[in-house]
């Protein structure tokens, strides 16, 4: 299993928020999203080596993967 990120589009209350699916390849990490969320929720897909770095320097918080809100997936509110 592999860890994958995917983040969020920049107009929605997740823009700086990033949410962590493990799996065993790419393309099962992006059916799990969708299939948890749908196609249009997230804006961007990375591998580990490739995202980690971002978490600092741009101040993103994790997302715990199924969560899922009552109301809306976007709004959901940010607990740093």
């Amino acid at each position: 299993m592999k860890n994958y990120y995917f983040t969020f589009p920049c107009s929605s209350s997740l823009a700086n928020g990033y949410m962590i699916v493990p799996a065993a390849s790419y393309i099962e990490s992006r059916q799990k999203m969708i299939d948890t969320y749908g196609k249009i929720t997230f804006a961007f897909q990375y591998e580990e080596a490739e995202f980690l770095p971002q978490i600092p320097k741009y101040d993103l918080y994790e997302i715990p993967f199924g969560y899922m809100p009552e109301d809306s997936f976007y709004n959901f509110e940010r607990t740093k």
